[in-house]
């Protein structure tokens, strides 16, 4: 069944093997949402990248459009003090309501330690970051894959309250 207008279901839906959400927008589970049984599990997509966000043209954008986990394996980050600019085609703020939670993690190759992300941007305006640890990054790792994990929550009109970890390689 395909239907243009949208359908409404006032009790239970109950689909047997599989149900695909697809198209632009979020959808919204107010109620809560069940995922697993069986061998099953909660899967989200990454997008692969080759450009390090410190080469890219519009460097340091994450693109949430893209997925919320983004890794850079074909290219090293480079440059000391590196800001990321978390975005979307909409914008961020236009995306999220106050009390949204937005998890964001970007993964990036490295060999030299003095290449590090420390500063980060929402819809190209810079945030505070309450760091774990209690200060920002000061040195990235020399190989292998550095993690930056945030956890944006809205507070107001473009005002975020911003958790930041970062996981260094070996």
């Amino acid at each position: 069944i395909i239907l243009n207008g949208g359908i409404g279901c006032e009790k239970n839906l109950n689909v047997g093997t599989a149900c695909s959400i697809e198209g632009l927008g979020i959808s919204t589970f107010s109620g809560g949402m069940k995922v697993g049984g069986g061998a099953g599990g909660l899967l989200e997509k990454c997008h692969i990248e080759d450009t390090a966000w410190s080469r890219s043209v519009a460097a340091g954008d994450i693109n949430i459009d893209y997925g919320n986990v983004q890794l850079v394996t074909g290219d090293v980050l480079a440059g000391t003090a590196n800001t990321l600019n978390i975005t979307s085609s909409v914008g961020i703020n236009t995306l999220m309501t106050v009390g949204d939670v937005l998890a964001v993690t970007g993964i990036t190759s490295v060999n030299a330690s003095t290449a590090y992300v420390n500063t980060l941007k929402i819809d190209h305006a810079t945030v505070q970051v309450a760091w774990t640890g209690g200060t920002a990054p000061t040195a990235g790792g020399e190989s292998g894959y550095d993690t930056y994990s945030f956890n944006i929550i809205k507070t107001a009109d473009a005002k975020y309250a911003v958790i930041g970890i970062h996981i260094k390689a070996g």
